[in-house]
Order: structure tokens, then C-alpha cells, then sequence
């Protein structure tokens, strides 16, 4: 075992006498565990500072060998300064069997690109991980938890080293995020600590500290069911939902999961559909949850998601937002994902360089860099003649550099999602009726709806109002000469171009709003040719090797502010007849993923599976509020037009 210090705080993160023998006195019978896994149908457990994860792996160890077969646990974990799987991986070696080998090795295998954000594992049907790589004092407010939180390892450094992290925010959400009867252990007994913990509902007491640490403390919270202690009406004359230390939003209140709909259809499968598909289906025999995907074509992906292949990037933005969150997310759960489809999906993570032709690139680039938070393992800004390196053919511009992007076949991985779940083809969804809770699909009742139906989605009734559109886009196939065969990496511009995949070179992609088709134009391929030549004149030999017939067309949906769509469907009529805003029962929607349905997609099929199986959001409060459909309602009647 190697012991490890933190540079940040000069301290070590467990005791060199026994590190895994202090968690268990600290954290876990702190927290009166296992016997507190009784009764309960989830068990929710919030870590201050993940830092190796032996935590995390001794808690996931007692609950596998003491909580009921058809309990779940959730674990969430804050952590500033990841460490990387190597290092976690050489520092827990020890205890790898006596942690549980599966649970060890499944933690570095899946462990996320250490990138800002929310990051959901699911490491085995029971057990999820939600690893959050930000400040806790920035993060946590954004937290939400329906069925409340069970217990609470307060970690990190001590309050001398790491003050910071012992916040006013720390206590304030804890007593939002508790469940009457929550328990707390933290390894110091630090006045303050006390009294932050006093103050924020917790009925505390010292107990022998591990060790050399004479005093530790434990707690029970009093302060009444989660969310009640800071609940108040987060909405205004707009029914905005607010993301704030002390306010709740309406509409994500939780339960205890008594309600949760088992039969549930997924209408469309292209990525949107069937990436909820996907990840419904990991949980499909311990919810007992029937799944079933309409698709009106005869096949999979018969839309956009058709493409021969797809570049999987984030969004570029100079700012972190709302977006940065989703796609941070949604990028680094892609990794995973296609590491275990692999071939079977075309998967090539071959990285990527976006050129930057002009200063405005450069200033976005840069942005990127400095703003979301993004270990440079994993983003870094190159000079042309680095890039040219890293391409394998002569680059003229700077470039970012995103060693992780890569390739995929989008119609290979629709279907490597979809696996067995049942899929009704040649089907069209044309009568959706509400019935109590539920809907009538066709005249079949179903307890949840996932309309993920690309623009097709406006054509119900419910929707008529949705701000979408489509825009069509043509990818060419283009034959490799002796220069471009060099080419190593994907390259990203206004358009972009792949390595040889197969023995063609793929580009793309056109743009047009006018267009509704999907019939390849040979002027559409003479564009990306010369685009492509312009760009990168090493390139400019592929313009005469347009492979006749080999084009294709589709047609992408995107809406009004150009960000993709997900979570619940608004009830329009309680917005327009000016009542308090409502959702319809178990209707959700995802659509309008636009040119980086790749990572959109997956990541917003991870929160409307958290919205139903009622678990805790992998994305922080106010970008679930920034993919809400209802985000155009909202702005329609402040600007007084609803």
C-alpha cells in the first residue's frame, strides 16, 4: 500500500495505521451501519471528499454482504482535486479482495475523464455511484435527492487545513437533503463542526476517534423530512424554478418510490430513444420495469441517428453553464459506454483537433480551457506544428486538442443500445391519450411515456407549441490519397473530417435550414470537399475522390435556442390559462440534439431515468431546469405573450 498526500492541503488521506480499518470505525459504525440499511427500499449515502474511494468501497462491501436483495444503494460523492484510477488503483491494491475485487475493479475500470460535473456509475444493478469533480460549496446547492438523503460521510481534510469545505453551505444543504432520522460521521470534533451540525438539525455527540485521533463525532438529524426545513414556493409570476441553497424547487419533490411506472414506452429510436432504452434497461429487472421502443420505420435509427458515423464531442462554449454540465457529462459517460461496445459499434478513439481558424476560436478555446474545469489530461491547446504531429498531416492553425473524442457508428450503437428490448417497428405513434397517471398509446395503456421522436414530437397536441425544426445534413465519402491515409485524428473546423474508416474518409457536414429532404446532392458533396481544402490544404487531393453514391442526408432537429430538450412535459394549459404552472403524469420528453446528439443524448436519458425511477439527478439542479421544455413557457410569459 502506498500512502498518498495531498498536494493541495499537505495531508494524507487516511491513517498510515490502517486506513481501511478507520472507515469502518469512522464512517461506518459511525453511521450505525449496517443495521441502518433495515427497512429501507434505497439508501442514500453524501460524501464530503471521495479522494480515493475506499469509502465508497467499504460501504458498497458491508451493504452487498447486509442490505436485502431488493434494496439499492446510492452513493454521492464531492471531490475538488480528483486523483486519477492509477493512483487509485495503486493506493487501495492492497485491499482489493477485502474490498471486493468486482466492486474494486469495476470503480478504475469505469472511473470518469476528471472533468467538472456530475458523473453517474452504475456499478452493479444495485449500487450507482455519483461522483461529482467541483467545489463542494458550488456544487452541492445543485444537488437533488427526491427520496432525501440516509446518511452522511463527512470527509475531506480537517477544518485547519481544508476550511473552505467546512461551509455554511455544507450545513444549510445538509439540513435541505436529509431524511428525518439521517445519521452523520465525520472523523473531528472541531467546535465548529459541532455547531454547524447542531445548527443545521443534528442532534451530535462525541465518540472515540480512530487511532491516534482522541474524538470523533456522530449525529442523528431532527430537523423533520427532507426538504421540509427549507421548502418554500421557489416559483414567481412565471412559475420559474429557482436552484438556490434554500429553495426547493416544486417540482422535484420525491417519494419513496411506491409509485414508480413499471410499463413504460420510448417512442422513436434514434440515439434520443434508444439511449433511455439503454439506460432504463440497467435497471429493468430490479424495478421490474417493460419496456418497449415504437419505431415507424422498419429498423433502428431510421432518422438522423442513421449516419455512417458520428463525431462524439462536447459543445464548445467560452463560459461553463448549463451546457458545459450536460456535455461534460454527457462526454465523459460516452467513454465508458462505448469501451464496452467497442467494434460492435465502430468505436475509434482516435482524439480530435478543433482549428482554430480565427481569433474568435481562439478566444472560445481558451475560454474552454480556463473555465470548465477540465483536467489537462484531458484538454490542451496546441501550436500548429503540435498539431501537425498529432494529425499526421500538416495543420496551419492553432488547435484544441481533446485526446478523448473519437468516432462511433451512430445506427451500430442505436442497436447495441436497444439490445433485447422489445421493439414494435412500422409502427406510428398517432393517438397518445391521458388516462389518471397514465397513457393509452395507440389504445395500450402504459404507466410512462418517453416521446424521443425527434421534430415528430411537436405533431401531438400536447407539444403543438414546442419551438423545433429541423435542419438537413449531408456527410460525403471521400477516397484516401498517400497524404490523408496519414491522417491520424479527426479533424474539427466548420466541418469536419475523419481518419480513414474503411477505406473512405468521412466529412461533413452541410447545413441547411431550407431543405427538407433527404436525397444526397452532388453540390452538397462538392462543399465538404472544398470546405475541407480550405481549411486544410494538405487535404485539398480529396476533392477529386467524391465517391459517387455513397452520400447521405438526414435531417437533425434542434429547437428555438439551439440546446437539446429533456425531462418532463409541461402541462401547456396551466400555463395558458395563467394557473400555476404543471407537468402532465409521466410524460417526458428528449429531442432536438442538434449536431452532438452523441453525448446530449446519453446524458439526458440518464436524468429522465432518474426522474422516473425517482433517484438522484446526474446533472446539477440548474441545467435539469435548462433542458425543462417548459424553459420556452417560462420566457413567453415573462415577455407577457402567454
Amino acid at each position: 500500500m502506498s500512502v498518498i498526500r495531498s498536494q493541495q492541503f499537505d495531508d494524507i488521506y487516511f491513517s498510515p495505521e490502517n486506513g481501511l480499518e478507520e472507515t469502518r470505525h469512522t464512517f461506518l459504525q459511525g453511521n450505525n451501519l449496517p443495521d441502518n440499511f433495515a427497512g429501507k427500499r434505497n439508501f442514500t449515502i453524501v460524501e464530503s471528499g471521495f479522494g480515493t474511494g475506499l469509502n465508497f468501497l467499504a460501504a458498497a462491501r458491508l451493504f452487498t454482504d447486509h442490505a436485502e436483495k431488493d434494496v439499492t444503494l446510492d452513493y454521492i460523492s464531492f471531490e475538488k482535486y480528483p486523483l486519477g484510477a492509477d493512483q487509485i488503483a495503486d493506493v487501495l491494491g492492497l485491499w482489493r479482495d477485502e474490498l471486493g475485487a468486482d466492486y474494486f475493479d469495476a470503480l478504475v475500470e469505469n472511473y470518469p475523464l476528471r472533468v467538472n460535473g456530475f458523473h453517474r456509475l452504475c456499478l452493479s444493478p444495485r449500487i450507482r455511484l455519483t461522483l461529482v469533480f467541483d467545489d463542494m460549496n458550488r456544487a452541492m446547492p445543485e444537488l437533488h435527492v427526491p427520496r432525501g438523503v440516509d446518511a452522511w460521510f463527512l470527509d475531506g481534510f480537517a477544518p485547519a487545513k481544508n476550511p473552505d469545505m467546512w461551509s455554511d453551505t455544507l450545513f444549510h444543504n445538509m439540513t435541505r437533503l436529509s431524511r428525518s432520522g439521517a445519521t452523520v460521521a465525520t472523523f473531528t470534533a472541531a467546535g465548529d463542526v459541532r455547531r454547524g451540525l447542531a445548527a443545521a438539525g443534528f442532534m451530535v455527540e462525541k465518540k472515540p476517534g480512530y487511532g491516534r485521533k482522541r474524538e470523533m463525532v456522530v449525529g442523528v438529524f431532527h430537523g423533520g423530512d427532507h426538504n421540509s426545513a427549507l421548502a418554500c414556493d421557489a416559483g414567481g409570476e412565471d412559475g420559474r424554478r429557482i436552484a438556490a441553497p434554500d429553495i426547493v424547487p416544486d417540482v422535484m419533490s420525491g417519494g419513496d418510490g411506491s409509485q414508480i411506472p413499471r410499463k413504460i414506452a420510448v417512442i422513436g429510436s434514434g440515439l434520443a430513444g434508444a439511449s433511455c432504452a439503454y439506460v432504463l434497461g440497467q435497471h429493468k429487472d430490479l424495478y421490474d420495469l417493460d419496456i418497449t421502443v415504437f419505431e415507424r420505420s422498419d429498423n433502428v435509427a431510421s432518422g438522423a441517428s442513421g449516419n455512417y458515423l458520428g463525431l462524439y464531442n462536447p459543445r464548445i462554449s467560452m463560459l461553463r453553464g448549463e451546457d458545459s454540465e450536460l456535455f461534460s457529462a454527457g462526454f465523459a459517460a460516452i467513454q465508458n459506454t462505448l469501451k464496452h461496445f467497442g467494434d460492435s459499434v465502430e468505436y475509434n478513439p482516435c482524439g480530435a483537433l478543433h482549428l482554430a481558424g480565427d481569433a474568435e476560436k481562439t478566444k472560445r478555446f481558451s475560454g474552454m480551457i480556463k473555465n470548465w474545469g477540465w483536467h489537462d489530461d484531458h484538454i490542451r491547446f496546441v501550436d500548429k506544428d503540435d498539431a501537425s504531429q498529432i494529425a499526421g498531416v500538416e495543420i496551419q492553425s492553432q488547435a484544441l486538442y481533446l485526446p478523448d473524442s473519437g468516432s462511433v457508428s451512430p445506427r451500430k450503437l442505436c442497436a447495441a443500445y436497444i439490445g433485447d428490448i422489445a421493439v414494435r417497428y412500422s409502427v406510428t405513434v398517432n393517438d397518445l391519450v391521458r388516462q389518471d397517471t397514465g397513457w393509452l398509446v395507440n389504445g395500450e395503456y402504459f404507466d410512462a411515456v418517453i416521446l424521443a421522436c425527434a421534430v415528430h414530437a411537436s405533431c401531438y397536441d400536447m407539444l403543438s407549441w414546442l419551438p423545433v425544426y429541423t435542419v438537413r445534413g449531408q456527410v460525403s465519402c471521400l477516397e484516401p490519397n498517400e497524404v490523408s491515409a496519414k491522417l491520424k485524428t479527426n479533424l474539427c473546423y466548420s466541418g469536419y473530417v475523419s481518419p480513414v474508416s474503411g477505406d473512405r474518409h468521412i466529412a461533413g457536414a452541410t447545413f441547411s435550414r431550407k431543405l427538407d429532404h433527404t436525397e444526397p446532392m452532388a453540390e452538397d458533396d462538392i462543399e465538404n470537399a472544398q470546405r475541407l481544402a480550405e481549411v486544410v490544404p494538405a487535404l485539398a487531393g480529396l476533392e477529386g475522390g467524391i465517391i459517387e453514391g455513397a452520400s447521405w442526408a438526414g435531417l437533425r432537429t434542434s429547437s428555438r435556442d439551439h440546446s437539446p430538450i429533456a425531462g418532463r412535459v409541461p402541462d401547456y394549459r396551466s400555463w395558458a390559462n395563467g394557473g400555476a404552472p404543471q407537468d402532465l403524469p409521466n410524460m417526458y420528453i428528449s429531442t432536438a440534439h442538434g449536431s452532438h446528439g452523441i453525448v446530449s443524448s446519453l446524458a439526458s436519458a440518464k436524468l429522465i431515468t432518474d426522474m422516473i425511477l425517482e433517484l438522484p439527478y446526474s446533472l446539477p439542479i440548474y441545467s435539469v431546469q435548462a433542458l425543462a421544455a417548459d424553459r420556452f413557457l417560462r420566457r413567453a410569459r415573462r415577455k407577457g405573450q402567454l
